[in-house]
């Protein structure tokens, strides 16, 4: 909500004609960096278990939850809705071609 509120202010900001706002926002990172990384190697379990805490996604749930705008089933409704989306996007991913490398710097700077 914090970080709903920054970015209404910002929009709201830019909006009225005041000019662009940085907005920073940091979060934690629950998982590895990729599939070939430990995380464990540099990071105890105890560190781990207390950010999990702080995750804002499950927060988050429990928020809506709490305020009845999400029940167990529309949770889990949106749940499976989201991996069919994620699953249909790595099917579309693993079969399209491999990008030509001559477009790697392509949108990277534009003056």
């Amino acid at each position: 909500m914090t970080v709903y509120q920054a970015v209404k202010t910002a929009v709201d900001r830019a909006r009225s004609g005041d000019g662009p706002t940085l907005v920073e926002a940091t979060t934690i990172r629950m998982m590895p960096h990729s599939s070939s990384d430990d995380h464990l190697r540099y990071r105890s379990q105890e560190e781990l278990d207390a950010e999990r805490q702080l995750d804002p996604l499950p927060r988050f749930r429990d928020f809506l939850i709490s305020a009845g705008l999400l029940n167990e089933e529309s949770d889990q409704t949106l749940r499976d809705s989201v991996d069919q989306e994620v699953e249909a996007a790595i099917d579309y991913a693993d079969a399209a071609a491999p990008p030509d490398p001559a477009t790697a710097l392509d949108g990277v700077y534009a003056p």
